[in-house]
């Protein structure tokens, strides 16, 4: 998960909303996800994701997902 290098010991995450959205049929040989954290913060990070399929050397985006995660200190 891109979240393991942000939080400090003793934290965890949660999530406290998550949205995906399916563009597509995921049809191809493979599938590849890209992520990246968008606002890293104290109590709240957002993060981004989006899928693609791939053929030969064609990607087509299948998903994107919008993800708020909580900083909980145990």
């Amino acid at each position: 998960m891109c979240l393991n290098w942000l939080i400090q010991i003793g934290q965890i995450v949660l999530t406290a909303e998550f949205k995906i959205n399916l563009l597509r049929a995921a049809k191809g040989d493979r599938l590849i996800c890209r992520s990246s954290v968008l606002k890293p913060g104290k109590l709240l990070t957002i993060v981004e994701s989006e899928i693609f399929s791939v053929t030969s050397e064609t990607e087509k985006l299948v998903s994107k997902a919008t993800v708020t995660i909580a900083n909980v200190t145990l």
